[in-house]
């Protein structure tokens, strides 16, 4: 974790009781975060578990700065066994199950779901592009919310632009009216379902090649041309 980050956590969380749970040095592997829930006083994170299960992560969950937990391929195995654990989390407290389900290339499960088209292909199915959106927000909602989650990191509104490895086909399309219309017609399908949206990457991250998952990105556009595409 970057200094800087490290920082962050310091502001709003209880570095000592994290740094007895996770041992001397604090910050391991098994703890991750982001901001996860704006309070007005504080942000609330979301931890990343190590394992199917949650028993050796049942401290973690109990620090009052954890807000909920993001699920990832790792924490799948089964869609009986997502259910008992999204049902656990919600057993140790007012926490939120959060997950980065967006079909394409970025699906954490597989086994008894839909398989989802990827937003690019979403956004270049022609007239019949805001449908699809809807309709793939409305099956991640009632699929996600089946198994207990309660909420699905989507819509990406990044544009298509730069070869990103990042973003790539994980966006609608470099036309950043057709991305609002599909990310707003996929808000559409979610809320059905009962989940809200959560826009990400955004502004900009289409736009840079640099992947951040990896690398500190730098966009080198003008403020003016960020408003004029991404904003």
């Amino acid at each position: 974790m970057s200094e800087y980050a490290a920082s962050r956590l310091g502001e709003t969380l209880d570095r000592y009781r994290l740094e007895a749970v996770l041992g001397e040095g604090g910050f391991g592997a098994v703890f991750q975060a982001e901001v996860f829930e704006p309070n007005g006083l504080a942000h609330r994170m979301a931890v990343k578990l190590a394992n199917p299960e949650i028993m050796q992560d049942r401290d973690l969950l109990a620090v009052p700065s954890v807000g909920g937990v993001t699920l990832f391929a790792r924490n799948f195995a089964s869609p009986s066994q997502l259910t008992e654990l999204c049902a656990a989390v919600h057993a140790c407290g007012d926490l939120k199950v959060a997950v980065d389900h967006e079909g394409g290339r970025v699906q954490r499960f597989i086994e008894g779901f839909t398989r989802l088209p990827g937003m690019a292909a979403v956004g270049a199915a022609g007239p019949q592009a805001l449908d699809l959106a809807r309709s793939v927000g409305i099956v991640i909602s009632y699929e996600l919310t089946a198994h207990g989650l309660d909420l699905s990191f989507v819509p990406v509104v990044d544009l298509q632009v730069a070869d990103n490895p990042a973003i790539g086909t994980r966006a609608f399309s470099a036309d950043p009216e057709h991305v609002a219309g599909c990310a707003l017609a996929l808000a559409e399908g979610l809320a059905r379902g009962g989940l809200p949206a959560v826009a990400k990457h955004f502004p900009g991250h289409g736009s840079i090649r640099a992947d951040s998952h990896v690398e500190l990105p730098m966009d080198e556009r003008t403020l003016a041309d960020i408003e004029r595409a991404d904003l």
